[in-house]
């Protein structure tokens, strides 16, 4: 039988584990130090549930539980059926979905940590977002699908695309919110937005014009900050056109507010913005914020590209809380 080469590499995750010992400049021991070769996975999303327990989705090592001082991979999950390649969570009561990149968006009870899983449109297997609406109703986003929303017929759950026919620049959508009476999405082709109160079926969302796609929007009172694909961090005040904030460049993935600070995060590093303009305070040496969570116990965690878990309490001193990798096995006889 023949195998290609990516066939032939298998593999298995090394969890390192540096709870509160470690500063992020502190050199740490993973598998590289062994001799064997590593490659790590993104940290897409993080939610934390009201007992405290923290969920992590992964792209491509599935799902993970911080629970006090333990982290443990569900592997049971993926057992179950769990696509490992995970890119939105989302806690809706007891229920957590998982928007994933190959097997569409399925939920797991959190009580009994058991998989359940969604009818769905073929087209509508790769998902970027994932979002509750105010009035209940989830939404998903694909890649090259557009969107699609949670209908419920007696027990059975299944997702509905808003329309039959895919518009070609609300095909790929990266996030999805709620702000000043509307919807809006990040689009592959920019930002987007449609009143709340339309009939799903029959969107006709605006463009915002940011002539840059947009990754992720953070509503913040009268203004919306919107993370792009290229050009920083943009925000709309009111009714006004989005600007730029000065000082922030390149791909971001997200901005939240921490401590009363609005925070940035994007492929090189933390910014502050404090009055539309963007200050570095932390680079991440390539390492890219990808993620976030605000956690119950007043901390901020980062989500890197190369699957590391960071943790600020004060947006001075980082801490490595883990850094999921993997372990490359080389078939016998290569």
């Amino acid at each position: 039988m023949h195998f290609t080469k990516a066939e032939r590499i298998k593999s298995s995750i090394i969890l390192i584990v540096l709870m509160g010992m470690a500063c992020l400049a502190t050199p740490c021991c993973d598998a590289s130090q062994l001799g064997l070769p590593t490659c790590a996975y993104t940290v897409r999303d993080m939610v934390e549930d009201t007992h405290g327990k923290i969920y992590v989705g992964t792209f491509g090592a599935g799902l993970w539980l911080i629970n006090n001082q333990e982290i443990t991979r569900q592997k049971s999950l993926e057992q179950q059926g769990l696509f490992p390649m995970i890119s939105n969570l989302l806690i809706d009561g007891e229920k957590l979905w998982v928007a994933t990149t190959g097997d569409s968006c399925n939920y797991i009870t959190l009580s009994d940590l058991k998989f359940h899983k969604i009818q769905h449109t073929p087209r509508f297997s790769r998902l970027h977002a994932l979002y509750l609406t105010n009035n209940n109703k989830i939404l998903i986003g694909s890649v090259g699908s557009g969107a699609a929303i949670l209908n419920k017929n007696e027990n059975t759950y299944c997702w509905q695309p808003v329309r039959k026919k895919v518009l070609n620049h609300l095909s790929w959508i990266n996030d999805i919110n709620e702000w000043k009476n509307s919807i809006w999405l990040a689009t592959a082709n920019g930002a987007y937005h449609t009143p709340s109160g339309q009939n799903i079926n029959n969107w006709q969302p605006k463009s915002e014009g940011l002539r840059s796609g947009a990754n992720h929007f953070f509503p913040d009172k009268n203004k919306l900050f919107i993370s792009t694909t290229s050009r920083g961090v943009f925000v709309k005040i009111g009714t006004k056109q989005a600007v730029p904030i000065s000082g922030i460049h390149g791909e971001t993935y997200f901005v939240t507010r921490f401590k009363n600070t609005l925070i940035a995060g994007g492929e090189s590093g933390l910014w502050e913005i404090d009055k539309n303009r963007g200050k570095k305070i932390q680079s991440f040496h390539d390492h890219c914020a990808k993620s976030y969570l605000v956690t119950r116990k007043n901390s901020l965690l980062i989500g890197t590209m190369d699957g590391r878990i960071i943790e600020t309490k004060d947006l001075k001193k980082f801490k490595l809380l883990a850094h999921l990798q993997v372990e490359s096995i080389k078939e016998p006889n290569e």
